[in-house]
């Protein structure tokens, strides 16, 4: 058996855009899903009450919101993800 070659970022470059995810981690090549339209419309926040989290905010779309504890940021779920707005 030859030694486990392990994968470069030049190895990283030379990899196809066929939307799988791509990573390199401590030399080893993960590929996983992309993330798909579904990930664009349960865009949800979630607060710490007492002892347990509870949903605070829920966003989708072309509308900006301020989601906790990011306030001030405003944004725009359907500009997270702009490569899947062709998958629907």
């Amino acid at each position: 058996m030859s030694p486990k070659r392990a994968f470069t970022y030049r190895d990283y470059e030379a990899l196809p855009s066929d939307r799988r995810r791509y990573e390199i981690h401590d030399g080893e090549l993960c590929v996983t899903q992309a993330p798909s339209f579904e990930h664009r419309i349960v865009l949800e926040a979630f607060a710490l009450e007492g002892d347990r989290y509870v949903v605070a905010a829920t966003a989708a779309g072309a509308e900006s919101v301020d989601l906790p504890p990011f306030t001030g940021l405003a944004l725009v779920p359907e500009t997270l993800w702009p490569a899947l707005s062709s998958d629907r």
